[in-house]
């Protein structure tokens, strides 16, 4: 059976960039074949743009994962053909993206490090 720990990693990756939208992606299943099902979450679960969202950046980054034959949505419907022209018309976000930094300490909120509050 396949270990669902680097899927489950990244769905949890893509979820947090969705989350900027206020909304994310949850697994649903994973079957023994390699096929992910996924569900939207939050504002996405309404969202005019889900086929758009699954084509271009939740599939390419699944299916990047070991093992990962196929992803589909819960309640989303793109043609394989679609789906294929629009992740040909993206960039994959993940494949770039720096390492994490830990945090370093307050923002004061200003390019010039003053303080944001006249108070401080």
């Amino acid at each position: 059976m396949m270990d669902q720990r680097p899927v489950e990693r990244r769905v949890g990756e893509v979820s947090r960039l969705l989350g900027a939208h206020a909304g994310g992606i949850e697994l649903e299943r994973l079957d023994e074949q390699g096929r992910v099902g996924v569900r939207f979450t939050g504002m996405c679960t309404g969202c005019l743009f889900r086929p758009v969202t699954l084509a271009t950046t939740i599939r390419p980054a699944l299916l990047e994962v070991d093992g990962v034959t196929g992803v589909e949505a819960v309640g989303v419907r793109v043609s394989e053909h679609a789906a294929r022209r629009l992740a040909a018309m993206s960039v994959p976000w993940w494949s770039d993206l720096p390492p994490r930094e830990a945090p370093r300490g307050r923002s004061s909120g200003r390019a010039d490090g003053s303080a944001t509050d006249p108070g401080r």
